[in-house]
C-alpha cells in the first residue's frame, strides 16, 4: 500500500512538472522569439536611419570642401588668366600672389574664404616661403603651419586636401592647388576642423543619446563627441576580429552598418554596444569616413519596458501553474522525508561499520618498545578515509614502514586502500626492496579498474643495525628529518603514481638514518589544510610547525596535532590527514651526518 502511494504521488508529481515545463517553455520560446525579431527590426530601422544621416553629413563634408577648392581654383584663374598690361604700382604688390589681377580677386576671396579658413596664403616652392593673402585675427601664426606642413606642400601637384593637423588644441587640414602651371608656387586655405564640427557634428553630437565622429586618411578623429578621441587612431580597437572586419569593409570604399554588440577599448576610452553607420567622405586624392553611433542600451531600455509588462503575465501564469503542483506535492515532500530520514540513519550506521573494519587493516598506533619508535594518526575527512599507513618486520629484521593516499574518499577509496595495503604487504615479504615492491604493486593496480582512480606511496625499508634507511617514492610528499638543527625534506627524486602506466619505475633510494633522528611521513591533507580566511598551510608552513626538540615521536606528533588545530581554527578538513613519525633509539645522532648514498 505505501509502495502504492509513492508511485501515485510520484506519476502525479512527474505529470504536472511536465506540464510546468511545458508551460515555461512555450512562453519563454514565445517572448524570445518576439523579443528578437522585434529588437532586430528596431536596430535594422536605426541603422538605416542612422547611414542616412551619415550620408547627409558626408555630402555636406564634401560640398564645404570641395567649395573652398572651387573659390581657390577662382583666385588661380585669375593668376593665369592674367594678360598683358601695365605692372601693378609697388604700393599694392605685398599681398599680390603675381601681377595685378591677382591682387584684385585675392581680398575678395578672402572675404568670402574667411568664414571657412584661418588662412589663405601662397607657398613658393622655390624658396619654401609663403605669401600671406589673408588670415584670420588670434590665431595660429602662419609660420609654424608653414614649417610643419612644408614637406607636404613641396609635393603638391594637384587638388589636394593635407591630413590632419594638430596645433595646440586644434585641428586643421590644408586645402590646396597649384598657383601656376609650371607648379612652382601653390595656393593654400587653412581650413580648422572646428568650422567643420560647428557645421555638420554640434547638431548631431549635442544629442547624448548619439555620436558622430569623423575619420580622415590614416584613421585618425578629426572631429568626435568624446573630445578624447581627437588625433586617436581609431583602429587600435581591443577586438581584433571586429578591427579586421571595420578595416576590411572600410577598403571596398562603400557604406556599411554594423551593429556591435560587445563593449569595446580604444586606448583607455570604453565604448558601449552601438549601432553605427559608416559613410565615406569622397575628396581630392582623399577619403575620409564618418560614423554615426546610438548605444544599443538606448534602444534596448525601450524595449524593456514594453516586455516587462509581458513577463509579468508569464510570470503569473508560471505560479499559477507551480502553484497547483505545490498543491499536489506537500504531502508526498513530508512522507519522503520521512524515508530519507531512516535511510540517512542506516547509511550512516553502515558507513560506521565500515570505518570500523578499514580501522582493523591499520596498525595500532605505535609498536612496542624497539629499537624503532613509530606512531601514527589517522583523521579522515568524512568518515571513509583514502589514506593509509602501515609497518611490520621482514624476515631480516627490517622494518618497514607504509604510507599512502588513495584519490577521493568513500567506499571506492576504502576498497582500493584495501587492495593496496594487501599487495604491499604480501609482495614485500617476498621481494624485500621498496623499489621492486612499489614496481610489482603497480602492475598489479594497472590490470585492475578502480574508475580512474591513482594512488601515491612511500614505502620505507628501516635497518636499525646498519642505521640506513631504503626508500622508494610514487607522486607522494617526500619526507620531513628532523634534528637538533631543524626539518628538511629527504631530496628524493620524485615518480610517478601508482596505477597510471604499468611500465614505470621506482628506484630504491638509500639515505643513513641515526639513533635520535626523528623522521616524519604524511599526505597532501596536511599542507592542503585550510586556516579561516581560506590560505593553505602548505609545505613550508608545516615545516615550522615541527618541534625538532621532542624526545619522542609521539611528543612530535602531538606537537604536529597541535599545530595544525591552531591554523585551522574552526576550518574543518578538506582532505584526510595521515601522520606517521619514526625515530632509532638511542637519540644521539647529529643530522650534518645524513646524506644521501
Amino acid at each position: 500500500m505505501e509502495e502504492s502511494a509513492r508511485r501515485y504521488a510520484r506519476n502525479i508529481l512527474l505529470l504536472h512538472m511536465v506540464l510546468l515545463a511545458v508551460v515555461v517553455l512555450l512562453v519563454y520560446f514565445a517572448g524570445h522569439e518576439v523579443y528578437t525579431s522585434t529588437r532586430q527590426q528596431v536596430l535594422d530601422q536605426t541603422a538605416k536611419r542612422q547611414a542616412l544621416l551619415a550620408n547627409q553629413t558626408a555630402r555636406g563634408i564634401e560640398s564645404f570642401y570641395n567649395g573652398v577648392l572651387s573659390d581657390l581654383d577662382l583666385l588661380q584663374r585669375s593668376e593665369n588668366d592674367e594678360g598683358p598690361g601695365p605692372a601693378t604700382p609697388p604700393t599694392t604688390r605685398p599681398m599680390q600672389m603675381g601681377r595685378g589681377r591677382a591682387f584684385i580677386f585675392g581680398r575678395p576671396l578672402w572675404r568670402q574664404l574667411e568664414s571657412r579658413a584661418s588662412h589663405l596664403f601662397v607657398f613658393d616652392k622655390t624658396n619654401q616661403t609663403a605669401i600671406p593673402i589673408g588670415q584670420r585675427k588670434d590665431v595660429l601664426p602662419l609660420g609654424e603651419i608653414v614649417d610643419r606642413t612644408n614637406p607636404w606642400l613641396s609635393k603638391v601637384t594637384t587638388k589636394s586636401v593635407s591630413t590632419f593637423q594638430i596645433f595646440g588644441d586644434q585641428g586643421v587640414n590644408l586645402v590646396c592647388i597649384p598657383a601656376d602651371p609650371q607648379n612652382n608656387r601653390v595656393l593654400a586655405a587653412v581650413v580648422p576642423v572646428a568650422q567643420v564640427e560647428e557645421l555638420f557634428f554640434n547638431k548631431i553630437n549635442s544629442d547624448p543619446k548619439m555620436g558622430a565622429t569623423l575619420i580622415d586618411d590614416t584613421n585618425r578623429a578629426m572631429a568626435a563627441s568624446n573630445r578624447q578621441l581627437i588625433g586617436v587612431n581609431l583602429t587600435h580597437v581591443n577586438d581584433t576580429a571586429m578591427r579586421d572586419r571595420v578595416t576590411g569593409e572600410m577598403a571596398k570604399g562603400r557604406p556599411f552598418e554594423l551593429q556591435v554588440e560587445q563593449s569595446l577599448h580604444i586606448g583607455n576610452i570604453q565604448f558601449q554596444p552601438a549601432v553605427v553607420a559608416f559613410e565615406p567622405v569622397k575628396l581630392p586624392g582623399k577619403q575620409w569616413w564618418i560614423y554615426i553611433a546610438l548605444p544599443i542600451s538606448e534602444i534596448d531600455g525601450v524595449l524593456d519596458d514594453v516586455f516587462h509588462r509581458v513577463q509579468i503575465w508569464a510570470w503569473f501564469l508560471i505560479i499559477s501553474v507551480t502553484a497547483i503542483l505545490v498543491s499536489t506535492s506537500v504531502q508526498m515532500i513530508r512522507g519522503r522525508v520521512r524515508v530519507e530520514r531512516i535511510r540517512h540513519e542506516m547509511l550512516t550506521k553502515e558507513l560506521e561499520q565500515a570505518r570500523q573494519i578499514q580501522l582493523a587493516w591499520l596498525p595500532p598506533a605505535q609498536v612496542p618498545e624497539s629499537r624503532v619508535q613509530i606512531a601514527a594518526i589517522n583523521e579522515p575527512a568524512n568518515h571513509i578515509s583514502g589514506d593509509f599507513y602501515n609497518w611490520f618486520d621482514l624476515p631480516d629484521g627490517r622494518t618497514v614502514v607504509v604510507i599512502g593516499d588513495v584519490t577521493g574518499h568513500g567506499m571506492s577509496a576504502a576498497f582500493l586502500m584495501a587492495t593496496t595495503q594487501l599487495l604491499v604487504r604480501t609482495i614485500m615479504l617476498r621481494v624485500g626492496d621498496p623499489g621492486r615492491c612499489m614496481e610489482e604493486v603497480n602492475r598489479q593496480l594497472c590490470v585492475q579498474v578502480f574508475n580512474g582512480q591513482f594512488v601515491t606511496m612511500l614505502i620505507c625499508a628501516i635497518d636499525a643495525d646498519e642505521q640506513t634507511l631504503d626508500i622508494a617514492v610514487s607522486g607522494h610528499p617526500a619526507p620531513l628529518i628532523l634534528d637538533s638543527t631543524g626539518a628538511a625534506a629527504l631530496p628524493i627524486t620524485p615518480q610517478m603514481v601508482l596505477g597510471v602506466e604499468s611500465d614505470s619505475d621506482y628506484p630504491t633510494e638509500r639515505y643513513p638514518f641515526l639513533p635520535g633522528t626523528q623522521l616524519v611521513m604524511y599526505t597532501d591533507g596536511v599542507p592542503d589544510a585550510l586556516a579561516p580566511d581560506g590560505t593553505r598551510l602548505r609545505t613550508e608552513g608545516f615545516v615550522r610547525t615541527l618541534n625538532s626538540t621532542a624526545a619522542s615521536v609521539d611528543e612530535l606528533l602531538q606537537s604536529i596535532v597541535e599545530g595544525l588545530a591552531r591554523f585551522r581554527g574552526s576550518k574543518e578538513l578538506c582532505d584526510d590527514l595521515t601522520l606517521v613519525a619514526m625515530q632509532l633509539n638511542p637519540a644521539t645522532a647529529d643530522r650534518s651526518d645524513l646524506v644521501s648514498i
